[in-house]
C-alpha cells in the first residue's frame, strides 16, 4: 500500500472457469484483460484448478496483486472464496 493507504499492485489475478457460460467465457474474459491492460493494469489468467489453488496459496500474492477477480458461476465463486 502507498501513503494514502490504496493498494499500489498493478496486478489482477483473474480465476477463470473454462466450463462456464458454454463457450463465450473466453471471448470475455480475453476483453476482460484487455480492458484491464489498457487502465494500466497487468492481469493474470488462471484456467486450470491445480494452478488456481498454488496461485492463492502463494503467501505472495498480496504482494502483486491488488484483486482476484472470478470469471464463472456461483460454485467458481465459493470454491475461490474458500481457497482464499
Amino acid at each position: 500500500m502507498d501513503e494514502s493507504g490504496h493498494n499500489s499492485a498493478r496486478g489482477v489475478l483473474i480465476c477463470a472457469n473454462p466450463f462456464s457460460g458454454s463457450g463465450p467465457n473466453r471471448s470475455r474474459v480475453d476483453g476482460l484483460v484487455g480492458a484491464l491492460s489498457g487502465r494500466g493494469l497487468d492481469p493474470r489468467v488462471v484456467w486450470g484448478l491445480d494452478e488456481r489453488r498454488a496461485v492463492l496459496s502463494d503467501p505472495g500474492l498480496a504482494s502483486w496483486c491488488r484483486c482476484v477477480v472470478v470469471a464463472g458461476g456461483d460454485g467458481s465463486i465459493g470454491a475461490v472464496v474458500n481457497e482464499l
